[in-house]
């Protein structure tokens, strides 16, 4: 008997989704917005003033612990997804390991930018099991929405 051996890729399947909200309902989307927009400024702010001023090194695990916490005091923030939130932690870790990337190898480095809301255009919800056509969301209630390539 044989064995062979097969190696597997995960694939990361990202879907865009066109929405239809109400007014109240896209009120509340931008909203969310904002409120993901100041979590990422304000995450790379803090990284960027703790290596500047202490030469400390914050880490996703160490800013992911104080989210808890500010979602616990702040209600904006508890009306955002928490994998909204951990979405956008991963986003600034991937933008600040590109960064370490690059200075490693000797290319132009590019330091994350602060993000305004111009260049702010994405919330990323939680993985959604049935292809219903009402999505619900913390703050805006269920809304249509329709599948697009």
């Amino acid at each position: 008997m044989t064995l062979s051996w097969v190696m597997l890729a995960v694939v990361k399947r990202i879907e865009r989704i066109r929405l239809y909200p109400t007014k109240r309902q896209a009120a509340a989307l931008a909203v969310m917005l904002d409120v993901t927009r100041e979590l990422y400024n304000a995450l790379l702010q803090q990284r960027r003033d703790a290596y500047r001023l202490r030469k400390v090194t914050v880490t996703a695990k160490m800013q992911y612990a104080e989210l808890t916490q500010l979602r616990a005091e702040d209600a904006r923030m508890r009306a955002v997804y928490r994998e909204a939130e951990d979405a956008v932690l991963h986003r600034l870790e991937l933008a600040m390991a590109a960064f370490f990337r690059r200075c490693k190898r000797g290319e132009a480095p590019r330091y994350p930018r602060f993000k305004s809301w111009r260049r702010w255009e994405q919330l990323e919800f939680p993985p959604r099991r049935s292809r219903s056509p009402l999505r619900p969301s913390p703050a805006a209630g269920e809304h249509p929405w329709r599948w697009c390539r």
